[in-house]
C-alpha cells in the first residue's frame, strides 16, 4: 500500500512538473511574439497573471 502511494505521488510530481514547464514555454513563447511589450498595458498592470491560479 505505501509504495502504490509514493507511485501516486511521484505520477503527481511529474504531472506537475511537466504543467509547469508547459506554462513557462507558452509566457515564453507569448512574450517573444509581442515586439512592444511595454506598450500592451496589460503588461504593466498584471505581468503574472497566472500565479494565482496555483495558489
Amino acid at each position: 500500500m505505501l509504495i502504490q502511494k509514493i507511485h501516486v505521488c511521484q505520477t503527481m510530481v511529474r504531472v506537475a512538473i511537466k504543467f509547469v514547464i508547459k506554462v513557462a514555454e507558452s509566457v515564453m513563447s507569448a512574450r517573444q511574439d509581442d515586439p512592444h511589450p511595454l506598450s500592451n498595458p496589460r503588461h504593466l498592470a498584471d505581468p503574472f497573471a497566472f500565479s494565482g491560479f496555483i495558489s
